[in-house]
């Protein structure tokens, strides 16, 4: 018992753990996993899933930008339009509408996401009924006041090289107005049905 060395108290310090080497935390050394890793797991588990989810949701906004209106954080800077619309055709004025789904505006040419409407180029009287019936209530619609078309940020066009955009006054759009009066239909990038 001679060789022992009492505890003995170091300037004004008990001795520290730290002098004992790594204290575990109590959860460890009990074998309860600590609440904040179990958190930190479940969340290294599930962030390649969300980011996998967002990515889809990006991918199917970009691929099917005729069929959605922008969220609003995908709009770019709207372009007031007003003045009063005609027909297009023989002797149309500079602001024009080609069919219930698109509008001419100078040189350009605007395709409304979110419908389709029936070509006046059509394959049957059905259709070409249809057609004159959507190109009046957008050309009703559009001589109704101002209103804006707005972009999404990438600007993005159609295979006949149309502006993809959203008209909208106030807080209804075009494409609102013209599904409520029954001359189009919703349109969300499947392939489109005939109208014969």
């Amino acid at each position: 018992m001679g060789d022992l060395v009492p505890f003995r108290k170091r300037r004004k310090r008990w001795t520290r753990p730290e002098d004992y080497g790594r204290v575990l935390p109590t959860e460890t050394w009990q074998g309860r996993p600590a609440p904040q890793r179990r958190w930190r797991a479940v969340w290294r588990g599930l962030r390649w899933w969300l980011a996998l989810v967002v990515l889809a949701a990006l991918w199917v906004l970009w691929r099917d930008a005729i069929a959605y209106d922008p969220p609003a954080f995908l709009e770019g800077r709207p372009v007031a339009v007003s003045g009063p619309f005609t027909r297009c055709g023989t002797g149309r004025g500079p602001q024009c509408v080609v069919d219930g789904d698109t509008l001419k505006l100078g040189e350009r040419t605007v395709r409304l996401v979110g419908i389709d409407a029936p070509e006046v180029r059509a394959r049957c009287p059905a259709e070409a009924a249809g057609a004159g019936r959507a190109t009046a209530a957008l050309l009703v619609w559009a001589n109704a006041g101002p209103f804006e078309l707005v972009p999404r940020l990438d600007g993005p066009t159609d295979k006949y090289g149309r502006e993809l955009m959203t008209a909208r006054r106030g807080s209804v759009t075009a494409a609102q107005a013209l599904l409520a009066a029954g001359v189009v239909r919703a349109y969300a990038g499947e392939a489109r049905a005939g109208w014969c």
